[in-house]
């Protein structure tokens, strides 16, 4: 396993600090905020080789125009995204955008290992950044 800078945006506090907790206990340097702290600027601050973002059914227009601009900023556009979110409906609709944006998708909840497994490949091969889990 190759240890990568991975940077966590979710609203859901217990869900961010268990992130957190799991991906330093693997070996990663994690930073982590809730969606009112995120901009692109923080984000690039941290150098991530992985951004693992929330898209939450309330808003995901706002997720989504940040990651326009995280794709367009010079510092941030070679980075792997994994999206997280809870509605398969969402994913389904935003397929072709976050496509477009070379996201990879993981549905909420997930196995423990298939979440560990996909940050791996992420971090092991970025050019798989696409690939669904």
């Amino acid at each position: 396993m190759r240890a990568c800078t991975i940077f966590v945006i979710e609203n859901d506090i217990a869900t961010r600090d268990f992130m957190q907790d799991i991906l330093s206990d693997e070996g990663h340097e994690v930073h982590c905020c809730a969606w009112a702290g995120a901009t692109v600027e923080i984000v690039a601050r941290a150098q991530p080789q992985i951004v693992i973002v929330d898209l939450n059914p309330i808003d995901p227009d706002s997720a989504v125009a940040f990651l326009k601009q995280f794709r367009q900023h010079h510092d941030t556009q070679q980075a792997s995204v994994l999206i997280s979110c809870t509605s398969t409906h969402l994913l389904n609709r935003l397929h072709d955008q976050l496509q477009r944006l070379e996201c990879a998708t993981m549905l909420k909840p997930f196995e423990l290992d298939d979440f560990l497994n996909h940050v791996d490949t992420l971090c092991a091969d970025p050019q798989t950044r696409c690939a669904t889990a």
